[in-house]
């Protein structure tokens, strides 16, 4: 199913872990993500059509929090 959504346009995401929602914002982890497979936390902004045949017209907005790019570094808390 992810091969045919991917070929549709979808995202792929590597090793999805953790959900954090904040106001009005979800948060979640691909802990292999990034060409390095170091990490990175995406953000997704819904629209107030979720789920709903506008959310073509209006559709919420993912995009990339934070990326690690050393392995070297520690987490930051």
């Amino acid at each position: 199913m992810r091969k045919q959504g991917y070929a549709k346009g979808a995202a792929l995401f590597a090793r999805g872990e953790g959900i954090h929602w904040a106001t009005n914002e979800l948060y979640f982890c691909c802990t292999n993500g990034e060409n390095k497979r170091l990490g990175q936390i995406m953000k997704y902004i819904p629209t107030r059509f979720e789920g709903k045949p506008e959310e073509v017209n209006v559709p919420g907005q993912l995009s990339l929090f934070v990326e690690s790019v050393d392995n070297d570094l520690p987490p930051v808390l």
